[in-house]
């Protein structure tokens, strides 16, 4: 219960957090808003889709650019991801599904979509 307690958190804050890549302060200057890297870090949260599927996930960002992710009690090591400040990405079994956000301190979400024409949502907290 407090994991999903922590994920609704995250996503209110995504949803509030300035934009990606600045924000405005009140003296009206644009500053550059720095994230955190992910590289060897592990996250956990769920991925919702389009047809109804909702998977808990655990994923594991490895330096060399490789994503360790299980589902379903799977554990797959086939993702690739980057990331560009607070935007991140990755890609699933060679690109067969494709996932951006944002990360916002230690929860990051965002969209995906997958070569069966599916969309979803994501949300993930640091583990």
């Amino acid at each position: 219960m407090r994991f999903l307690a922590a994920l609704m958190l995250a996503l209110t804050m995504l949803v509030a957090s300035p934009t990606p890549s600045s924000f405005v302060t009140q003296a009206g200057a644009q500053e550059e808003v720095v994230a955190s890297p992910v590289a060897n870090t592990r996250w956990r949260g769920y991925v919702r889709w389009s047809n109804g599927e909702i998977t808990e996930w655990t994923a594991l960002f490895r330096r060399d650019g490789v994503l360790e992710y299980a589902y379903n009690g799977v554990t797959y090591d086939n993702g690739r991801w980057t990331q560009n400040n607070q935007l991140i990405y990755w890609q699933t079994n060679n690109s067969f599904a494709m996932y951006s956000g944002t990360l916002a301190g230690d929860s990051m979400g965002g969209a995906s979509h997958n070569q069966r024409n599916d969309t979803g949502v994501w949300i993930f907290v640091r583990d």
